[in-house]
């Protein structure tokens, strides 16, 4: 959601980016490319900030929603992209900016150069997972999964308790109807990184899609998905003015977003207290025996 997209009036969003450092913008940029396209198309006024971070994330995030734009804005996307490329390039000696290199090509269906410059980071590093993930990736949009299947089965000889890998290679398995391998590599990934809950709850779901439903309803899958359905429900959040509530008193931000006090937290406080006093009396007694 970009941080800049605030409803009050008399406050334009680009008023208000003007106060914002670079740096902070760059961020900002960066969780919108999260978003769909309206919201990627919503940093266009970005493509000429006087920063280059932010011109350069601007064009990355823009990449593939360039045909959306306006003319004008597609003309100063090509000069940010432009930027960007040459800045990847200048930091080619480390596969991070290879593999970067390398999504902004596939976001433009330019899968040829996409691929040449995932294989030139695994190159460089054979032990870079992401130069897996992201080739991948490209590779499913082109529909060839097998290719995919092959490059994730590669990186997991580099790197065998890769949980992305694992979990990329079970959901390429699964577009592939391969049941078994798929519920295999997804329940690994789950087992190798069980505080990533999305591993868990997609090989919950995978486990109920193929008819499983009791293995995916076991406690740890359970609460995870029960977190799932909370979160889904708290999408109402987003929409809430926080820079706004947080200038007012507690008591008036409870009553406008109809939340009630904490009385649990305030009955059990006094006991509490109570509690440390007699710990604190006890050690007391020790000390002085």
């Amino acid at each position: 959601i970009p941080l800049w997209r605030k409803n009050q009036p008399g406050r334009t969003g680009e008023g208000r980016l003007r106060k914002w450092t670079p740096a902070c913008l760059d961020r900002s940029v960066e969780r919108t490319g999260a978003g769909g396209p309206a919201d990627r198309a919503s940093i266009a006024p970005l493509l000429a900030d006087p920063a280059r971070a932010v011109r350069i994330e601007s064009a990355r995030v823009l990449a593939p929603v360039v045909d959306t734009l306006t003319p004008d804005q597609r003309a100063t996307w090509q000069f940010a992209a432009a930027e960007y490329v040459a800045t990847q390039k200048y930091n080619s000696d480390r596969p991070e900016a290879r593999s970067a290199l390398g999504t902004f090509y596939a976001d433009r269906g330019q899968f040829e150069q996409a691929h040449a410059a995932f294989a030139s980071a695994r190159a460089l590093d054979p032990d870079f997972v992401p130069a897996y993930l992201n080739a991948a990736d490209a590779y499913r949009a082109q529909g060839r999964d097998e290719d995919g299947q092959r490059l994730l089965e590669e990186g997991l000889a580099q790197a065998p308790r890769s949980a992305p890998l694992h979990h990329s290679l079970g959901l390429s398995l699964a577009r592939q109807q391969k049941q078994a391998p798929a519920l295999a590599s997804l329940e690994r990934a789950a087992k190798l990184a069980p505080e990533d809950r999305r591993y868990t709850y997609v090989y919950a779901v995978a486990l109920n899609t193929y008819g499983r439903a009791p293995d995916a309803i076991r406690p740890p899958v359970r609460a995870v998905m029960q977190g799932f359905s909370i979160g889904r429900r708290a999408q109402w959040m987003i929409a809430q003015d926080w820079e706004a509530l947080l200038a007012l008193p507690i008591d008036e931000v409870r009553a406008q977003l109809g939340l009630e006090r904490p009385t649990y937290y305030e009955q059990s406080a006094p006991l509490h207290d109570a509690s440390r006093s007699r710990s604190r009396a006890a050690a007391a007694q020790v000390v002085s025996a």
